[in-house]
């Protein structure tokens, strides 16, 4: 949890220095998808997927995307022109293009466990380079 929180507070910071950059849903989207979401990704590579934990970055990722004052704690949303269900839809049915954090972590934990099963199974190879460490 101790990680989870530290990891958390850069999020919510880096986001609030990006809050007043992006002005349209394309640019927040872009800089969620490319600047902040990867990070805190790779952060948490070792935290387990937790639905509240989830909640909360789903809340800050909506509070961004409104322009609202970024702050986990509050329950109180403001005026949103655009519902939820659009934010987390994919492009193809028009929508934002961002997904529920929960299973993007999920995603992220798994893919990174089949690496690591891959290399420890994987045989040694000619250029005596760890499997773990060779790219693919």
């Amino acid at each position: 949890m101790a990680r989870f929180n530290y990891d958390f507070e850069r999020f919510v910071s880096r986001l609030s220095l990006w809050l007043y950059k992006a002005r349209t849903y394309a640019g927040k989207v872009a800089i969620l998808h490319s600047i902040c979401l990867p990070v805190l990704w790779y952060q948490l590579s070792f935290v387990s997927a937790d639905k509240t934990l989830a909640k909360l970055i789903d809340r800050v990722m909506l509070q961004f995307m409104h322009g609202e004052e970024i702050n986990p704690s509050s329950t109180t949303t403001g005026l949103r022109f655009v519902k939820k269900a659009i934010v987390f839809a994919d492009k193809d049915d028009c929508g934002l293009d961002l997904h529920n954090s929960r299973d993007l972590w999920q995603q992220h934990n798994r893919s990174l466990m089949i690496r690591c099963v891959q290399a420890l199974t994987k045989p040694q190879s000619k250029s005596k380079m760890d499997a773990w460490i060779s790219p693919g």
